[in-house]
Parts: structure tokens; C-alpha cells; sequence
């Protein structure tokens, strides 16, 4: 399809950015196309091609315009002086051969001239800012959703309610293989931060920054900004063995957490999943990696405490009805709880779309004998 009639810009003549090519299909950059697609009336993508990222067999200083790893585009934008009414723009976008040299794009874009030279093709964005849409599968949104954010969603999900894994914002301090030594560690910390809150305590007047007021020595304490809020609320840290729990730090590594409100930067809904060691026996968490960490995909079920960072940044931890608890982590970790069921009882399909930035989707859930 060509442009519209009349219309021929050279290259460079109208407002022209030549960039890496990710924006106009990167999945993080879904808002910068809703944006250009709302303030332009023409946007015109003329994919270079050259991802040596994307497509390792092809060469940077043979196959890109700049010898360069990533792809490159010729990206022109038109807005008209006087618009009509505001609509989205008409995207066309062209793509040279994934294996042309780069002397051959640049024979083709000295013959082309300007966008008139161009075979354009139109593309259809649909409602996630997705410009190329082809090879998009549309039945994802009718998967059942693991989990929703969403408190009023009254769709069809498996886990109700998630959250993170334990962040302790201390974890030399809160987390040791020996317990003996993770008592004798948590106790010289605790005394520490003891110490701080009584000195608060007597201060006449309060107005003297937290951060000017606390010793900073990572010897004795290592400071974050919850155990800073603690201490202006005056709030002390109290040592119980009871609170020494068995933990997955990271995937077949366990060992021992020091569990405290005060002490743990934060435990999010953990201690509704794992109240107390006996709840070990019966509930299991499912772990998996979540939205936006760097490592692929990966589950684990687990039967105790779980890190924030276990898989990666990203855990949710998901519980179900009383009846039977089915708690999911998904991006970091998931919890599975079995309340009435034997473990791994359940088995639950996960769906990744290689790191794309939306909700996970169960695929299937069934009951093994």
C-alpha cells in the first residue's frame, strides 16, 4: 500500500528518528507507541533489519547498515498543521530481507528516494499497542488467569490473593545455614537496634532527622527504611527461637530465616500461608519466576518460607478457599496451598509468553490419582 497521495518526503525531511528498531515491537516499550500513536496522523517504519541480538546467524558488520548488534529503523512521523479530529494515527511499516547485506539496503534506500518509493504495508494495532501482529495468538485473554490485582474482578481466577516472598533488606544478618550462629547473629542486631529505639525514646525533641541519628555500621546493624520508620515509632525488636523458620533462600537451598515484622523488611502475606511451623507439614507454595526478571522461566513447589529474590525479582504468593487452599507464586515465587489435598496433588499449566508484561495464564489444572 503506498502512502498518502501527493505525499513525498525524502528521508530526513520530515520529523525522522533512526533508532534501534525494539520500539516498534519490544514488549516494555507498548506505552511509547500508544503515545506516537495518539499524537501523530502518519507514522511511516522502515525496518532495517540486523538484530544480531535476535537472529544470531547474521553478522553486525556485514548485514547492519551500521555494523552495529542491534536492529535499526528509519522511523518518519507526520502531523498534520490542522487536525481534524483526533484519531490514531495510520501506521505503515516496510522490512527489507532478513539476510540483506548492508550494501544492498543501502542500494535500495538510494533508489527509493522518499516514502513514495516505498511498498508500505498498513498495520492494524490491537488494544495492547501491539503494531505487528502477526503470529500473535488472540485466545490468551480467554486463558483463566492465575491471579488478579484487581480487589473488585469478579472473572475467573485461581488464586484470590498474592504477594511477594519475605524481603529481609538483611539477609547476612536474617538468614544463616547454623541455627546457633543465627541466634547469636540476630541477638547482637536486635540489641543494637534495641539500643537506637531507647536513645529515641530520650530525645527531648524529635525533629532531628532518623537518617542523621542512627550509627551506621554494618557490623552491629544494617539500616533499611521500614526499620528506620520502626524507630521513629519507637517501636523494639524482641528475640523467641520460635521465630527461626526454615526457608528457601534460593531453588534447593534451604535454611534458616529469623521471621519478625520488625527485623524482615517484609513478609507480606506469609504469615497467613506459614503461621507456624506446623502449617509446613500440609501447605506447599508454588515458586516461579515473575514479570521482569532476567532469568527464564521456572517453578518449584516448596514447603516453607520462600525469599523475595528465590527466582529472581517478581514473587506473588496467591491463597484460595478455606476448603482447599490453593496458594500460586508466580514471578519469583507462587504459593500452593493444600489445606484438605496431599501434596502435589495439583498439577497447574503455566503459560509464559517469553517475559511479555501481562498476568500469567493457567493453561490447564487437573487432578493427578
Amino acid at each position: 500500500m503506498s502512502p498518502l497521495p501527493g505525499l513525498k518526503i525524502g528521508w530526513g525531511e520530515s520529523p525522522t528518528l533512526v533508532t534501534n528498531n525494539k520500539f516498534i515491537y519490544g514488549e516494555a516499550t507498548d506505552g511509547i507507541r500508544k503515545h506516537l500513536e495518539s499524537d501523530f496522523d502518519e507514522i511511516y517504519l522502515m525496518d532495517l533489519g540486523g538484530d544480531v541480538v535476535m537472529n544470531p546467524k547474521l553478522s553486525g558488520t556485514t548485514h547492519n547498515v551500521f555494523g552495529i548488534k542491534l536492529g535499526v529503523s528509519i522511523n518518519i512521523f507526520v502531523r498534520k498543521k490542522k487536525r481534524e479530529k483526533k484519531s490514531p494515527a495510520r501506521i505503515f511499516y516496510a522490512r527489507l530481507g532478513e539476510f540483506w547485506l548492508k550494501e544492498e539496503k543501502y542500494r535500495y534506500l538510494d533508489q527509493a528516494l522518499n516514502i513514495a518509493g516505498v511498498e508500505w504495508k498498513e498495520v492494524e494495532p490491537n488494544a495492547k499497542q501491539d503494531w505487528l501482529t502477526e503470529g500473535i495468538e488472540g485466545d490468551f485473554d480467554d486463558f483463566i488467569a492465575i491471579g488478579s490485582k484487581c480487589k473488585t474482578t469478579t472473572g475467573e481466577v485461581i488464586f484470590r490473593a498474592y504477594s511477594r516472598g519475605v524481603a529481609t533488606s538483611r539477609d547476612s544478618w536474617a538468614y544463616n545455614f547454623e541455627r546457633s550462629r543465627l541466634e547469636a547473629n540476630m541477638g547482637k542486631t536486635i540489641g543494637a537496634y534495641n539500643e537506637h529505639v531507647l536513645k529515641w525514646k530520650q530525645l527531648a525533641s524529635k525533629s532531628k532527622s532518623v537518617d542523621n541519628f542512627v550509627t551506621y555500621d554494618d557490623l552491629q546493624l544494617s539500616w533499611s527504611r521500614d526499620l528506620k520508620l520502626d524507630l521513629k515509632r519507637s517501636r523494639l525488636a524482641d528475640f523467641k527461637p520460635e521465630k527461626i523458620r526454615a526457608a528457601h533462600y534460593r531453588p534447593f537451598t534451604k535454611t534458616h530465616l529469623f521471621f519478625d515484622r520488625v527485623m524482615n523488611e517484609e513478609v507480606y502475606v506469609f504469615p497467613l500461608i506459614f503461621p507456624i511451623p506446623a502449617t509446613e507439614k500440609v501447605n506447599r507454595v508454588i515458586c516461579a519466576t515473575g514479570v521482569g526478571a532476567q532469568q527464564p522461566f521456572a517453578s518449584l513447589i516448596a514447603s516453607s518460607l520462600t525469599d523475595l529474590n528465590c527466582f529472581g525479582s517478581g514473587t506473588v504468593v496467591e491463597r484460595g478457599p478455606e476448603s482447599r487452599r490453593l496458594s500460586a507464586v508466580c514471578g519469583g515465587k507462587a504459593a500452593l496451598e493444600c489445606g484438605d489435598l496431599s501434596p502435589l496433588s495439583y498439577v497447574i499449566g503455566f503459560c509464559s509468553l517469553g517475559g511479555r508484561s501481562r498476568p500469567m495464564k493457567a493453561v490447564t489444572s487437573y487432578r493427578t490419582p
